[in-house]
Formats: C-alpha cells, sequence, structure tokens
C-alpha cells in the first residue's frame, strides 16, 4: 500500500467518522429524555439546556443533521470513485480476463465496499451507542449541532420552511412543526429498548394477551410512553 492511498483512506475514514457523529446526534437529540434535560438545566448544566433549547425546534436540529449527512456522504464517495478506483485500475489493468471492462468494476467494488463500512461503522454502531448512552451523548453533541445551525442559518431556514410547509399540508399542525413529542420514539429504538427492559426486570412494560403473549410495549418514563400495538 502506498503513502498516497494509505492517505485516502484516512481521508475517507475521516468522514465516514464525522457521519457517524451526526447519525449518534440525531438519534441522541430525537429519543433524549426532555424531563432529564429539564432537571439537569435546573441544576446548573449549561448543556442541558442547550440540549433542551436545540430539540425545541426539531425540524431544525433534524434539517442541521441531515443536510451534515447528506453531505459528507456525497462527498465520501466521490472522493472514494475519485482515488480508489484509480488504486484499482492499477489491478485490473494487468488481468486481461477484466481489462476491458475495469473501470465498471472498479466502481461496483468501491462502492460496496464503501456502502458496507459506512452502514456499519458510520449508521449501525453511532446508533447503538446513542441509544444506550441518550444522554451523555445530546448533552455533548447539542452544542456542535447549534453551532452549525448558526452557520448555517440560510440554508437551515430554507430546509425547515420546506419541511413544515410540506408537513402542514400533509396533514399536520404547526404545533407538530415546532415541538417534537417527547412521547415519540423512533422505530430503530425499539429492539434496544425492550431488551433494557428484559434486563432491568421490567416485565410489567410488555402487555400479554390471554394466551399470555406479549402483543405490545409500553415503556413508561418520568417523560414518555410508547406502545407498539399489535
Amino acid at each position: 500500500m502506498t503513502g498516497d492511498t494509505l492517505r485516502e483512506l484516512l481521508i475517507i475514514a475521516a468522514l465516514i467518522a464525522l457521519n457517524a457523529v451526526f447519525v449518534a446526534a440525531e438519534i441522541a437529540l430525537v429519543t433524549v429524555r426532555r424531563t432529564r434535560l429539564d432537571q439537569l438545566a435546573r441544576d446548573g448544566s449549561r448543556s442541558a439546556r442547550r440540549a433542551r433549547d436545540v430539540i425545541a425546534n426539531p425540524a431544525r436540529f433534524l434539517a442541521v443533521i441531515q443536510l451534515g449527512i447528506t453531505f459528507i456522504g456525497f462527498l465520501a464517495s466521490a472522493y472514494a470513485a475519485v482515488s480508489l478506483t484509480l488504486a484499482l485500475e492499477r489491478v485490473f489493468d494487468d488481468i486481461e480476463l477484466v481489462s476491458s471492462y475495469s473501470e465498471a468494476l472498479e466502481l461496483v467494488i468501491v462502492t460496496a465496499v464503501l456502502s458496507v463500512v459506512t452502514i456499519i461503522f458510520g449508521e449501525l454502531v453511532p446508533k447503538s451507542f446513542a441509544l444506550r448512552h441518550t444522554e451523555r451523548f445530546a448533552l455533548v453533541l447539542a452544542g456542535p449541532v447549534d453551532i452549525i445551525g448558526r452557520v448555517l442559518t440560510p440554508v437551515v431556514w430554507f430546509l425547515t420552511r420546506a419541511t413544515n410547509i410540506i408537513t402542514r399540508g400533509a396533514g399536520g399542525t404547526r404545533e407538530e412543526d415546532s415541538v417534537l413529542g417527547s412521547e415519540d420514539i423512533p422505530v430503530a429504538s425499539w429492539p434496544i429498548i425492550i431488551r433494557d427492559r428484559k434486563s432491568d426486570g421490567g416485565a410489567d412494560g410488555f402487555h400479554k394477551d390471554r394466551h399470555g403473549q406479549p402483543f405490545g410495549l409500553v415503556a413508561l418514563t418520568d417523560s414518555w410512553s410508547l406502545t407498539a400495538s399489535h
């Protein structure tokens, strides 16, 4: 592996790591308990106050996060397509059987490998950590999200306005635009919540039908209630 190839791989790894930060921020800010932030804010936590202010406008912070994820994803893909395919080109050019369609093969291989690595390290791993340590991630990442939102105010304003208009046009309300339902927990959180409830002995969180089979989940905390109906 040449020095140039190693540098290119490190740059792509850094982009995937940045993507992971945005993904973790999204999960943490969506699932964090608002009453816990209120309590920490009353105790004098500036991070909690900022996190509380950020989640008060979900359309804004979701626009910031999605902007970051999309930009980084396109940048990583474009960089990998330009840099890594050149490294593979030297390999396939020496193989007469595939040399005639080496460019397409190189692009497919780079895209497939980048997709797998991004899904694992840029999506699934940060989501898992953010779901297990929601409060910690929310307190740490709310600040950077807020700062990026302020720097990119015109872009974020446009995305937020467009989202709110489309949401209201689809039957949403103005209140739903401005306040994230603290009782709404993403489906992606359910498996870990269920497992944690079981490990904590939270058997009462599972309602059973007359045959004794669980038909739903009611995960009760001091700020939200989630029901997955049968």
